[in-house]
């Protein structure tokens, strides 16, 4: 009994350790602002939410960056006091903008910061064009009509328009409402736990300890 009460204290160590090394301020984004993140319900996200969202271990070294951060921010002064933005709260995407205007055709551009920049978030997550669909020529390779690239850097356009109530939405869009992402940000806040309810149920019947 007590080599195993040692192989166990030795694993929650080596959990523990691991896991506060690994775990990211990144995931206390989602815990502030679960709306924005859990809100795409389909197998696939039921499934990475169920089975790897809850293997980030011990958060107490992340937990205390974001609050070093929040702190720093000053949102420990009061309330409507502090800056959100950079924070776990809104994120600051650090992109910069050139704003077209009467200025910029004098030769003045002027520069803009995007701050949490939903849109930019947008892009960031289009998928990819497949790799066989844009071709790559080394420059070992003989061609004539092809000039020979080493990387290759997507660029994206986002287009926004105004929908009338009476046209519907194009193949392949995504559509968003208050209601259906209050029912699936729930639900996958219960699957990203679902992990640790089994684990507290089964210890429970094992140990005869509820």
């Amino acid at each position: 009994m007590s080599a195993l009460s040692g192989l166990v204290g030795a694993l929650g160590s080596v959990i523990g350790y691991l896991g506060a090394e690994v775990a990211e301020p990144l995931i206390f984004e989602r815990l502030l602002w679960p709306q924005r993140f859990y809100n795409d319900l389909t197998l696939a996200v039921l499934i990475k939410q169920s089975i790897f969202m809850t293997m980030g271990g011990p958060l107490h070294r992340a937990a205390l960056e974001t609050l070093d951060v929040l702190r720093d921010n000053g949102l420990y002064l009061g309330a409507r006091r502090g800056n959100l933005l950079g924070t776990a709260f809104l994120r600051d995407s650090g992109v910069q903008y050139y704003w077209h205007s009467a200025s910029s055709r004098k030769g003045q551009e002027l520069v803009k910061e995007a701050r949490n920049g939903f849109w930019v978030e947008v892009l960031r997550n289009v998928k990819h064009a497949r790799e066989q669909s844009l071709p790559i020529k080394l420059d070992n390779e003989e061609s004539k009509n092809v000039v020979p690239r080493r990387a290759m850097q997507l660029v994206y356009f986002l287009t926004l328009s105004l929908a009338g109530k009476d046209e519907k939405a194009k193949s392949g869009s995504v559509q968003i409402s208050e209601a259906s992402t209050t029912w699936k940000t729930i639900c996958l806040l219960f699957c990203s736990e679902v992990t640790a309810i089994a684990a507290a149920i089964i210890a429970g019947m094992a140990f005869k300890c509820w």
